[in-house]
């Protein structure tokens, strides 16, 4: 009998603490599936185009987080260009994990044509399989290292525009 509770308690405590183990710090996160669509122009050149709009998360400290989100094509050898049209939108927040929850709270801090300024406060589930998953919003994300070098540049030029964006604005 106590060697059953000890094995339920030592399994529990290591389903609570998986997703403690994920590194997220520096890592991109992009929607499992991804709904590519090609236009039909008839020009081959632009109709081979796989492009779609989606928000990637790039998690900058062991708590501190950033949706981008912008059109976003996928290339021929399967890395992803990111912003290959003109819009983004760049939101900012904080997160704490706790067993296999991310509680997180973030707004839109930056964008091209408006900016938000609801803050939203959600619960993000951490699936600890083979992959580790994320389940934001409805959709299934996963750790992604199909980014290009220039769209990583790109990324980290938008996150630094929308800091120093909050920073102009708080010394107003």
């Amino acid at each position: 009998m106590k060697i059953t509770f000890i094995l339920i308690a030592i399994l529990l405590i290591k389903c609570d603490s998986s997703a403690q183990n994920i590194e997220f710090t520096g890592k991109y996160w992009i929607p499992e599936v991804i709904d590519w669509k090609s236009p039909t122009t008839g020009i081959p050149e632009i109709d081979k185009r796989k492009t779609e709009g989606f928000r990637t998360i790039y998690f900058a400290t062991d708590s501190l987080f950033y949706f981008v989100s912008s059109e976003q094509e996928l290339l021929d050898n399967d890395s992803i260009a990111y912003g290959v049209e003109p819009g983004f939108k760049v939101y900012r927040g904080n997160y704490q994990i706790k067993g296999n929850k991310m509680f997180v709270e973030y707004c839109q801090v930056s964008g091209t044509f408006f900016v938000e300024t609801k803050i939203v406060k959600d619960t993000v589930l951490i699936g600890n399989g083979e992959s580790p998953t994320l389940l934001v919003e409805g959709k299934r994300y996963i750790n992604s290292k199909k980014y290009t070098s220039y769209s990583k540049r790109k990324i980290s030029g938008q996150i630094k525009m929308a800091e120093d964006d909050l920073l102009k604005s708080k010394n107003l």
